[in-house]
């Protein structure tokens, strides 16, 4: 039974619908992480060639810079996304060993853990599901948005005008049923890919970091317990830590030194999709709310545009949050500790034992993308240097 409702249900639900078998990542099955692997390499080859075709048609675009940035954000994000998929597939089994790791954790947690469990996985439970219902809905309405747009031109003008969902050079005549379908079937799979695919690695980062943060909680709730351990000599003079508090430090040791091992394996995995992510994301969330800030465009284009750089938006604000969390959960130990103890009636031999926590939370534990640092400082630059994008825009359109 999970321990809160709904706990890594998006994440179930993705890495299923895009050809991954879930139970290698939720239970502790001997599965093969991808169950349709000609399915997934379809899935994926197909997305590539949309998105070389979208590469296509912006350079022999290149001289109208309004339809090079409109079709900008989804190549933005169709990169992203197949880098995260493709790092995912090559450390599958990374993946998998860490993700079993913190479930048996959960598993084996005392009934004292399971309430930092509860919470935090509640959190996870709350962030994915604002994440996938942004998402969802900006895939569903670039698929729909056409549809709506054909139909309204043919009952304002009695024409009929064929609109893709997706510009891009398409290797055949798209102005009729049969070769309309095509490019609808294919672009469908493609947002399909790059919405699931993206909400699956996402929303496990967010999973990954909630348990990894309820590690560091437990932490301190452990040494709290061991410091209420401490015995004062009759003579109330001094005191002296007895041998099961001596014991029940040096188990808080092994667990910090656990944890902190924990983020090394998440930072080590998700290093590479973060630098992508980020390095692409500020040229990215700039042409859309360059778009976005244009007139002239249909409502509909609008409310894509918006829905785009919302879930674009939550996306970000996933990582650095959950980044900026990690970086100060784990320097809060040294602190904690030090408030815990009553450090006047300890023996030398104790001192010493919690030294060496003190010592290790104070190095800075953070997750990377290989160059950065991802906090909410980095939030901020990434849509700063958005907005210097847009201001060069709106500049080059005054001219």
């Amino acid at each position: 039974m999970p321990i809160v409702k709904r706990s890594f249900l998006v994440q179930y639900l993705s890495f299923a619908s895009v050809g991954f078998d879930p139970k290698a990542l939720y239970t502790q099955e001997n599965v093969r992480l991808v169950k349709y692997p000609w399915l997934l390499a379809f899935q994926i080859s197909l997305s590539a060639l949309l998105y070389m075709a979208i590469f296509h048609y912006v350079y022999i675009n290149s001289e109208d810079y309004t339809k090079t940035i409109n079709s900008l954000s989804l190549t933005c994000q169709g990169i992203i996304c197949l880098t995260k998929m493709g790092i995912f597939i090559c450390k599958g089994k990374e993946f998998v060993a860490l993700v079993t790791r913190l479930k048996e954790d959960i598993s084996k947690a005392k009934p004292s853990d399971l309430p930092i469990f509860r919470v935090e996985n509640e959190k996870d439970v709350l962030s994915c599901s604002i994440y996938s219902m942004a998402v969802v809905s900006t895939a569903i309405w670039v698929m729909v948005e056409p549809l709506i747009s054909m139909f309204y031109t043919h009952q304002e003008e009695g024409s009929f005008e064929y609109i893709v969902p997706h510009r891009a050079t398409y290797f055949w005549d798209y102005h009729n049923v049969q070769g309309y379908s095509l490019v609808y079937i294919w672009d469908f799979i493609t947002t399909y890919i790059l919405a699931l695919g993206s909400l699956a690695i996402d929303t496990l980062f967010s999973w990954l970091v909630c348990n990894i943060v309820a590690q560091f909680r437990i932490l301190v709730q452990q040494f709290q317990r061991a410091a209420a351990m401490t015995l004062p000599l009759a003579n109330g003079m001094v005191a002296v830590a007895n041998a099961a508090q001596e014991r029940a430090i040096v188990d808080c040791i092994k667990v910090h030194i656990r944890t902190l091992q924990l983020t090394y394996d998440l930072n080590r995995l998700y290093g590479g999709i973060i630098y992508v992510k980020f390095i692409i994301s500020g040229l990215q969330i700039g042409s859309l709310a360059f778009c976005l800030s244009r007139g002239g465009q249909s409502m509909g284009k609008v409310a894509y545009q918006f829905l785009f750089l919302t879930a674009v938006a939550i996306q970000l604000m996933m990582y650095c949050y959950n980044g900026q969390r990690i970086a100060t959960e784990s320097l809060q130990v040294a602190s904690e500790i030090y408030a815990a103890f009553e450090w006047s009636h300890l023996a030398k031999s104790t001192k010493k034992l919690l030294l060496m926590p003190m010592m290790r939370s104070q190095k800075f534990c953070e997750i990377r993308g290989v160059f950065f640092t991802v906090d909410l400082g980095l939030y901020l630059w990434v849509f700063k240097t958005a907005g210097s994008l847009i201001t060069a825009l709106k500049t080059l359109e005054d001219e």
